[in-house]
């Protein structure tokens, strides 16, 4: 029970390690002409499914990055 509690926070530490301050490069409407955005997400959840937290954060930033670029 000890471990399991340990091994989830490992995850969700390595998963908020891999979300902390990545960049975004945004589209603008005008041509020519983009922006830069630094993204830091917060983990407040243990990791929905298992897997490695690098594959996890990946689809967390890039889902992160549609978003910001839709605004």
């Amino acid at each position: 029970m000890t471990s399991a509690r340990w091994a989830r926070r490992r995850a969700r530490k390595a998963v908020h390690h891999g979300l902390t301050r990545f960049e975004a490069r945004l589209r603008s409407v005008c041509p020519g002409i983009g922006f830069t955005a630094r993204i830091t997400a917060t983990v407040s959840t243990d990791p929905p499914c298992p897997g490695p937290a690098h594959e996890i954060a990946g689809a967390v930033r890039a889902a992160l990055r549609a978003a910001a670029d839709e605004v």
